[in-house]
Protein backbone atom coordinates (compact mmCIF):
# COMPACT_ATOMS: atom_id res chain seq x y z
CA UNK A 1 0.00 0.00 0.00
CA UNK A 2 1.32 3.75 -0.78
CA UNK A 3 0.19 6.67 0.66
CA UNK A 4 0.78 9.81 -0.27
CA UNK A 5 0.95 13.05 1.81
CA UNK A 6 0.22 16.17 0.72
CA UNK A 7 2.31 19.26 1.10
CA UNK A 8 1.23 22.13 3.24
CA UNK A 9 2.21 25.57 1.56
CA UNK A 10 4.91 27.22 3.37
CA UNK A 11 2.40 30.40 4.49
CA UNK A 12 0.14 28.25 6.08
CA UNK A 13 2.79 26.41 8.34
CA UNK A 14 3.00 27.16 12.11
CA UNK A 15 6.47 28.23 12.48
CA UNK A 16 7.90 29.03 15.65
CA UNK A 17 7.50 32.36 15.52
CA UNK A 18 4.46 32.59 14.13
CA UNK A 19 3.22 29.86 17.75
CA UNK A 20 4.45 32.01 19.56
CA UNK A 21 3.14 35.52 18.13
CA UNK A 22 0.15 33.75 18.46
CA UNK A 23 0.04 32.40 22.18
CA UNK A 24 1.63 35.89 23.11
CA UNK A 25 -1.91 37.28 21.78
CA UNK A 26 -4.13 35.07 23.10
CA UNK A 27 -4.85 36.63 26.59
CA UNK A 28 -5.60 39.61 25.06
CA UNK A 29 -8.09 37.77 22.75
CA UNK A 30 -9.56 36.00 25.82
CA UNK A 31 -10.32 39.57 27.68
CA UNK A 32 -11.75 41.11 24.12
CA UNK A 33 -14.09 38.74 23.69
CA UNK A 34 -15.36 38.96 27.20
CA UNK A 35 -15.63 42.85 26.68
CA UNK A 36 -17.55 42.27 23.47
CA UNK A 37 -20.15 39.65 25.34
CA UNK A 38 -20.40 42.08 28.12
CA UNK A 39 -21.48 45.08 25.27
CA UNK A 40 -24.12 46.82 26.11
CA UNK A 41 -24.43 45.71 29.92
CA UNK A 42 -22.90 47.97 32.73
CA UNK A 43 -22.54 46.44 36.16
CA UNK A 44 -24.65 47.49 38.83
CA UNK A 45 -23.12 50.17 41.18
CA UNK A 46 -24.05 49.81 44.68
CA UNK A 47 -26.17 52.21 46.00
CA UNK A 48 -25.84 51.38 50.18
CA UNK A 49 -23.36 49.48 52.04
CA UNK A 50 -24.23 46.75 54.16
CA UNK A 51 -23.01 45.89 57.10
CA UNK A 52 -24.38 42.52 59.25
CA UNK A 53 -24.30 40.86 62.41
CA UNK A 54 -25.80 36.84 63.36
CA UNK A 55 -26.91 35.40 66.31
CA UNK A 56 -26.42 32.84 67.82
CA UNK A 57 -22.89 33.77 67.82
CA UNK A 58 -21.49 31.10 66.74
CA UNK A 59 -24.16 30.11 64.44
CA UNK A 60 -26.17 26.97 65.35
CA UNK A 61 -28.68 24.56 63.70
CA UNK A 62 -31.91 26.16 65.07
CA UNK A 63 -33.42 29.68 64.92
CA UNK A 64 -31.30 32.92 64.08
CA UNK A 65 -31.19 36.59 63.80
CA UNK A 66 -29.82 38.25 61.18
CA UNK A 67 -29.31 42.42 61.26
CA UNK A 68 -27.95 44.30 58.83
CA UNK A 69 -27.48 48.13 58.67
CA UNK A 70 -27.50 49.93 55.06
CA UNK A 71 -25.83 53.12 54.70
CA UNK A 72 -25.32 55.05 51.73
CA UNK A 73 -21.89 56.97 50.78
CA UNK A 74 -22.43 59.32 52.60
CA UNK A 75 -22.80 57.04 56.10
CA UNK A 76 -26.87 57.82 56.49
CA UNK A 77 -29.31 54.95 57.26
CA UNK A 78 -31.39 54.33 54.03
CA UNK A 79 -34.64 53.65 55.26
CA UNK A 80 -37.69 52.18 53.59
CA UNK A 81 -35.91 49.28 51.77
CA UNK A 82 -37.45 45.94 50.72
CA UNK A 83 -34.95 43.13 51.24
CA UNK A 84 -34.98 39.28 51.73
CA UNK A 85 -32.10 37.05 52.65
CA UNK A 86 -32.32 33.39 50.82
CA UNK A 87 -29.83 30.75 52.96
CA UNK A 88 -28.02 28.19 50.77
CA UNK A 89 -26.18 25.76 51.91
CA UNK A 90 -22.71 24.82 49.80
CA UNK A 91 -23.03 21.69 48.82
CA UNK A 92 -25.98 21.19 46.08
CA UNK A 93 -29.18 19.51 46.78
CA UNK A 94 -30.56 21.18 49.79
CA UNK A 95 -33.78 23.64 49.95
CA UNK A 96 -32.72 26.97 50.33
CA UNK A 97 -34.01 29.08 53.47
CA UNK A 98 -35.90 31.84 52.68
CA UNK A 99 -36.81 35.15 55.09
CA UNK A 100 -37.97 38.93 54.50
CA UNK A 101 -36.18 41.76 56.50
CA UNK A 102 -38.13 44.08 58.71
CA UNK A 103 -37.24 47.75 59.35
CA UNK A 104 -36.62 47.86 63.32
CA UNK A 105 -35.36 51.24 63.28
CA UNK A 106 -34.12 53.49 60.81
CA UNK A 107 -31.96 52.16 58.10
CA UNK A 108 -31.72 48.60 60.37
CA UNK A 109 -33.62 45.63 59.07
CA UNK A 110 -34.07 42.32 61.15
CA UNK A 111 -34.64 38.68 59.08
CA UNK A 112 -35.46 35.71 61.28
CA UNK A 113 -34.76 32.57 59.48
CA UNK A 114 -33.18 28.88 60.21
CA UNK A 115 -30.50 27.25 60.22
CA UNK A 116 -31.54 23.59 58.71
CA UNK A 117 -28.50 21.82 59.05
CA UNK A 118 -24.79 22.03 60.12
CA UNK A 119 -22.26 22.64 58.18
CA UNK A 120 -21.50 25.73 55.40
CA UNK A 121 -23.96 28.54 54.47
CA UNK A 122 -23.88 31.03 52.06
CA UNK A 123 -27.03 34.02 52.81
CA UNK A 124 -27.60 36.11 49.90
CA UNK A 125 -29.08 39.78 50.69
CA UNK A 126 -31.13 41.21 47.91
CA UNK A 127 -33.63 43.91 47.66
CA UNK A 128 -34.50 47.43 46.51
CA UNK A 129 -34.22 51.14 48.66
CA UNK A 130 -36.64 53.27 48.18
CA UNK A 131 -35.44 55.37 45.45
CA UNK A 132 -35.19 52.08 43.59
CA UNK A 133 -31.94 50.80 43.48
CA UNK A 134 -30.70 47.95 44.45
CA UNK A 135 -28.91 46.46 47.44
CA UNK A 136 -26.84 43.33 46.78
CA UNK A 137 -24.23 41.11 49.78
CA UNK A 138 -23.08 37.84 50.05
CA UNK A 139 -22.39 36.47 53.78
CA UNK A 140 -20.49 33.70 54.12
CA UNK A 141 -20.84 31.53 57.40
CA UNK A 142 -18.68 28.83 58.00
CA UNK A 143 -18.89 26.35 60.51
CA UNK A 144 -23.15 26.09 61.39
CA UNK A 145 -22.55 23.87 64.62
CA UNK A 146 -25.13 20.95 65.44
CA UNK A 147 -27.87 22.07 67.81
CA UNK A 148 -27.02 22.26 71.25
Amino acid sequence: MHVRLARVPARRRLTRDRHVRLIRFLPLAVALAGCVAACGRTAPAAEVRVEWTLTPTPPAVGPAILVVRCVDFAGEPVRGASLKVEGHMTHPGMTPVLADFVEREAGVYHAAFEFTMSGDWILLVSGTVASGGAVRDRIEVANVRPAA
